[in-house]
């Protein structure tokens, strides 16, 4: 509600770690009550709070869980979308991770009370990891959380070294390093070769 106040468009995506694919079979005593979205999707009622106190209109999309990550990395794999290879969490599941946050993320938001409305792309998306800090199921988002970090604010790190540095190279070998790390590639070549340019 705050950043709507500044004026910002606001998405959110809630992160539950369990391995259940969604909310709608748990028992309400365990987990709380469940919310039915527009589109039908059985979440937790965060995204209920969400939807009201934002007056905006979420999808099951939005409700991210390790049972839908791992359900759609081995669909793909039945499918022979790896072509072969060994599916594992990093870089497979981290990997799909990634890419439903940022489809989210840039997913238009409709305002929850005229249905009339197409949406527009949030200029914020909050994301709320559930869980107990220390699961071992929420490690892989936690891997995620801390590779996008580090990539958006990779303009930042770079700006205050523009004096000493060949920025443009130093982020170019970071953001490699960044998405090598976030995709399971190492990228070592690339990265000693950015790291020699750098100070050139």
């Amino acid at each position: 509600m705050l950043l709507q106040g500044c004026g910002w468009k606001v998405s959110m995506i809630k992160i539950d770690p369990y391995l259940n694919v969604d909310a709608g079979t748990m028992s309400p005593f365990e987990h709380g009550e469940t919310f039915v979205l527009d589109d039908g999707g059985e979440t937790d009622l965060d995204l209920g709070n969400y939807e009201r106190f934002l007056d905006i209109s979420l999808s099951a999309d939005n409700n991210i869980t390790t049972g839908k990550v791992y359900k759609a990395v081995i669909e793909r794999e039945r499918k022979g979308e790896y072509l072969g290879k060994t599916v594992q969490v990093v870089p497979h599941i981290t990997n799909a991770i990634g890419d439903w946050i940022e489809r989210v993320a840039t997913s238009p938001v409709k305002s929850g009370t005229n249905p009339e409305d197409e949406g527009n792309e949030a200029d914020i998306c909050v994301i709320e990891l559930g869980g107990t800090v220390g699961d071992i199921e929420s490690m892989p988002f936690i891997e995620v959380a801390f590779a996008l970090c580090l990539l958006l604010l990779l303009p930042f790190f770079t700006r205050g070294l523009s004096r000493y540095l060949d920025v443009d190279m130093c982020r170019g070998t970071l953001e490699l390093w960044v998405r090598g790390f976030v995709r399971g590639h190492h990228c070592a070549c690339e990265m000693q070769r950015g790291q020699m340019n750098c100070f050139d």
